[in-house]
This record gives structure tokens, sequence and C-alpha cells, in this order.
């Protein structure tokens, strides 16, 4: 049943041109788009079911790449360092039934030199008093070319854990580098720096 202006149509409505709403739309069934989807405000998805709303995104062809989901910042004038092309939070309600963000997944821009572009991928969790701060960072801003580096932890207390397996290294310094948190190899043995 399709509403059109002031007449109802029990009937299948098809649109050669652009179709435009001006108020939100409520569809209680699915929606099949066979071509692109462009929107330009915001786009919600709520639900009070379990484990729902869900979005996948599903390739059923016999193909050797899946789907992707891209983030991207096309300002329109030139990038700069600390822009931040995308960010994914994670937010629920604390005892007190306030929105509190949990965990914050963002990448930025390093470096916008051309020719040397770098990133860094932050991973955010909230710490004792709701602060959002990185435990896990990958930096690409390295100045030496496939080479990235990784930062695990907050503060001179955090620990970081091994459950099980192999910790492989190579090119440790043999001497204690005298830099706190750096690792170094004694004789065989893995020590961190003080």
């Amino acid at each position: 049943m399709k509403w059109i202006g002031q007449q109802i149509y029990d009937q299948v409505s098809r649109f050669k041109n652009d179709v435009f709403f001006e108020n939100p739309v409520s569809l209680t069934s699915s929606l099949t788009v066979d071509s692109s989807l462009t929107v330009s405000g915001s786009t919600f998805f709520t639900g009070n079911t379990s484990a729902r709303p869900a979005v996948e995104i599903k390739n059923t062809g016999a193909n050797a790449l899946g789907g992707s989901l891209s983030f991207k910042l096309d300002k329109g004038v030139v990038g700069a360092d600390e822009d931040i092309p995308g960010v994914i939070y994670w937010q629920s309600d604390n005892d007190a039934q306030q929105q509190i963000t949990f965990g914050r997944l963002y990448t930025q821009v390093a470096d916008a030199t051309d020719g040397q572009e770098a990133g860094n991928m932050v991973f955010q969790v909230a710490e004792f008093d709701g602060t959002l701060t990185a435990g896990l960072t990958l930096n690409g801003d390295t100045n030496a070319n496939g080479e990235i580096d990784v930062s695990i932890g907050s503060g001179a207390g955090s620990t970081t854990t091994i459950v099980s397996g192999v910790v492989m290294m190579s090119n440790l310094p043999t001497s204690d580098p005298s830099n706190p948190g750096q690792l170094w190899n004694n004789g065989g043995t893995l020590k961190i720096s003080q």
C-alpha cells in the first residue's frame, strides 16, 4: 500500500526519476536497493530485540574479496596532520543510566606530507573514571619505510599479559638500553628496561 499525495494505492509504485522525502520514512518490511543509495544526513538503526539491529555486508559471488566499509574525509582542501577520517564508538548505560562511551577506534593522519603519508590507528577504552585512554596505538609515522611502532598499555602500573604461545623478537639489544619499557635480550632472557 502506497500513500502518494492525497491518494492511497494498493499496488507497486515505480519512479523513473529521483524521489525526495521531506519527512522521515518508516519501513515495516525490507528495503531492496539494486543500485547505489546516497544518504546526505544521518541514518539510524533502532530496535528493542536482543542482538538487534544487526548490519551485515555480504558478498554472494565466487570472489576472493568480500565487501568493504570505508570512512573517507574529502575536505575539498589540502589534508593536514591529525585529520581523522572516521571514528567507531561503543556506548552504553552506566549504573546511573547515563550514556557513556566505553570504547573508541579511529585512524588519524599522522603525516600528510605528499609522498611520506603515514597514519596512526588508536584503540581507546574508558579507564577508571570514564576517561577514554589509548590502550593500543599503531604508529606509522616512524620516518622509516616498512616500519610501524606499536604502543601497548597506558600508565606506569599497566600490565600486558600474554596467556600462551611464543613471543618472537628480532634485533633486540643485548644490553640494557636504559629506556624504560624497552625489551632487551640478556643472554637469552627477555628483560624490560626500567
